[in-house]
């Protein structure tokens, strides 16, 4: 009778890739359902391939003075810096993918953890990611409810440094510059279009006035306010 006998040491490591890719997919979840990139399939993938590095790098260390285990996932880390600054994208002065750049980093993290064998401070630190994912999300949305957007267009004399200028002087009274790009040009006038939002604890001054104060600039029409 034929009697199929599991390697124990294979079945610890079948464990340990099910529950990095397991943490990996319940993170990846909340990011398909928020339609961002990095999602499901993507984050199971990266926790079962860290793991697998994390117990590569054991295995080849083997208890051996001259091997350091954490040689190899320790370029793990580093690589995911670079794919992380990947999803991070940039229009005019608005940042996008930052938070998909720290899920990525955390979740080869939490493969490495797994593979190592810490599986409990795993399953801590993937409850506490998915925490900050769904919870802090509303609260954050309900501490931004007193933002107000601005959409205003600026006329101005063309000079070295003036989209500079305008920006400081916005952010120097509480307005956050969200979009700000040059629409038309020549060269006695530019026209520039800028996106600010401020809260109530900022913005004291109005965004227009504190334009029109800037060297260069000729008229600042307002286009909408929004709450």
């Amino acid at each position: 009778m034929l009697s199929i006998t599991l390697d124990p040491g294979l079945i610890d490591v079948a464990a340990r890739l099910a529950i990095a890719g397991g943490l990996g997919a319940l993170i990846g979840m909340e990011r398909e359902m928020r339609g961002h990139p990095a999602g499901f399939r993507t984050l199971t993938v990266l926790g079962a391939a860290s793991a697998l590095i994390m117990i590569l790098s054991e295995r080849v260390a083997d208890g051996r003075d001259f091997h350091d285990s954490g040689r190899i996932a320790a370029q793990v880390i580093s690589g995911m810096g670079f794919l992380g600054a990947g999803v991070i994208l940039r229009t005019g002065l608005t940042v996008h993918g930052l938070t998909t750049a720290s899920v990525l980093w955390a979740v080869a993290a939490l493969g490495l953890t797994v593979g190592a064998g810490l599986i409990p401070e795993a399953v801590l630190c993937a409850a506490f990611i998915l925490f900050a994912l769904l919870v802090l999300s509303p609260v954050e949305s309900s501490l931004l409810r007193s933002v107000k957007r601005r959409a205003l267009d600026v006329t101005a004399a063309p000079r070295p440094g003036l989209v500079e200028s305008l920006a400081e002087a916005l952010r120097s009274h509480g307005y956050r510059v969200e979009k700000l790009i040059v629409t038309e040009y020549t060269t006695e006038e530019w026209t520039i279009h800028l996106v600010v939002r401020t809260t109530s604890a900022g913005g004291k001054i109005d965004a227009a006035a504190v334009l029109l104060d800037v060297n260069g600039v000729k008229g600042v029409f307002q286009e909408s306010d929004n709450e």
